[in-house]
């Protein structure tokens, strides 16, 4: 099956529309805005029936802000439907956030840092990379010393869906990016953050002698991504790794490959930390 890849062709439609949507609003005045894509088109992980993750980051709210937020989401989510057959925005993504709230310590200290981190910015007038690059260095020099290891607790991987699957892996790499950066901030190594899934697995298997269970894990994603279109097209969306395999969707090989490869690495992940 081909791949769904449509996360460029998505992000330049989004930002022509936000820069559409932004030129005909008079803030007043000065304001900083990023606009945000996170979740599953930052990481290239879309499929048939995903939902947006966008978050409009300000460091003040006003009827200006809430007016571009609703404008931008009405005037593109209709073709994001239609057009790429995608679900929408997600609800998280109608609400702005402030900078100074953000930064703010807090019980979801781990959920904005690896929401917020991995994100990648809409090409616009009012945000560039730079903006972006200083505001995740923010959040990790005041929310870093907060974060706590993540640990994965899933009894069986054979019972849940493909798209957990994908969560546990995107989780798992994630993790690992993030208590690396935390040891000592700086815009260089902050690019790995830009990067897709697939390539940040590549970034972290890069010099060691696990190499072969990196380019497994890169297969594993391509096969789960399959299978979720796949039990997406036809109404199986909460369908178990071992259902799909009893109902032939993927061999039994397949089947026990994609198990053994994300336990290896689950359990081999201390030895992955960037150096």
């Amino acid at each position: 099956m081909k791949r769904y890849n449509i996360r460029e062709e998505v992000i330049i439609f989004l930002s022509n529309k936000f820069n559409e949507v932004l030129s005909n609003i008079n803030f007043n005045s000065p304001i900083k805005i990023y606009p945000l894509i996170c979740g599953s088109l930052a990481e290239e992980l879309l499929t048939i029936g995903s939902d947006i993750d966008f978050a409009l980051i300000v460091d003040k709210v006003n009827g200006k802000v809430r007016e571009l937020i609703t404008t931008f989401i009405n005037s593109t989510e209709r073709i994001l439907r239609e057009k790429y057959q995608l679900k929408g925005f997600c609800y998280f993504s109608r609400f702005t956030r402030r900078v100074s709230s953000l930064l703010m310590k807090g019980k979801n200290v781990n959920f904005r840092l690896n929401f917020y981190i991995f994100s990648i910015e809409l090409n616009t007038d009012i945000c560039n990379h730079n903006d972006v690059i200083h505001l995740k260095m923010e959040l990790l020099r005041k929310l870093g010393k907060f974060y706590q290891d993540c640990t994965i607790k899933i009894k069986a991987l054979s019972r849940v869906t493909p798209k957990t699957l994908l969560k546990v892996i995107q989780l798992g790499v994630n993790d690992l990016i993030l208590k690396w950066l935390i040891r000592s901030p700086n815009a260089k190594d902050l690019e790995v953050t830009f990067m897709p899934l697939e390539e940040k697995i590549s970034f972290l298997f890069r010099y060691n002698s696990l190499h072969e269970l990196g380019e497994s894990l890169k297969e594993v994603v391509e096969l789960l991504l399959e299978l979720k279109t796949i039990y997406r097209k036809e109404g199986k969306r909460k369908c178990s790794l071992k259902r799909l395999e009893k109902e032939g969707y993927v061999s039994k090989k397949e089947y026990t490959f994609i198990l053994h490869t994300i336990t290896d690495f689950l359990s081999k992940r201390s030895l992955l930390m960037p150096s």
